[in-house]
């Protein structure tokens, strides 16, 4: 029976790479980002990944090119790559674009943010490898979330009081009235 391998930083390099090869824009989230902001590096259950809706079929090809194969798993893209006896995994969620939000719906959570934070790209470097990162205010965001929750462990505190200290150095998002949004028929969020 396979089990599942730790994503370690040599597969890592290479799907960054592949990724900015083939042109698509995508966002890290997760242990890689956390490991980045505490300049450490660990091992993860799997690597996290925010795309723009745009990129997806892109994104299909060229990790099928390096062996992963795709499941749906409600709003998420699952891929796996089977390695002797083991298997990798990536998590996908998607980005829609509008003109003054970007809507990022995974399984169990939806965030709207404005474009705002956006605007700057927002680089983290680890293990020699450099990497476009959710900015920095979405992860405030999630403090609360299993990712992000304070009373998880130490790095996990650690990343969270650097993530707050970064946002004080950049402009804080302004926080969207999200039911007004969702009832407004320009951005057709069903």
């Amino acid at each position: 029976m396979k089990s599942k391998k730790l994503f370690d930083y040599e597969e890592f390099e290479k799907v960054i790479k592949e990724l900015k090869r083939n042109g698509i824009k995508y966002f890290v989230f997760g242990g890689f980002v956390i490991d980045a902001i505490n300049n450490e590096k660990n091992k993860h259950e799997d690597l996290d990944l925010v795309i723009s809706k745009e990129d997806k079929t892109k994104l299909i090809d060229t990790l099928k090119n390096m062996g992963y194969s795709k499941k749906q798993f409600g709003r998420m893209m699952l891929f796996d790559k089977e390695t002797k006896n083991q298997i990798l995994k990536i998590d996908v969620i998607t980005m829609r674009v509008f003109k003054d939000i970007r809507l990022i719906r995974g399984n169990r959570s939806e965030e709207i943010i404005s474009k705002e934070a956006f605007d700057e790209e927002n680089y983290l470097e680890v293990g020699g490898i450099k990497f476009r990162s959710m900015p920095f205010e979405w992860f405030s965001l999630y403090k609360e979330v299993v990712h992000f929750n304070p009373k998880k462990d130490n790095r996990h505190k650690k990343a969270i009081n650097s993530i707050l200290h970064f946002c004080k150095n950049l402009k804080i998002l302004k926080r969207k009235d999200i039911k007004r949004i969702k009832s407004d028929p320009k951005y057709n969020l069903k």
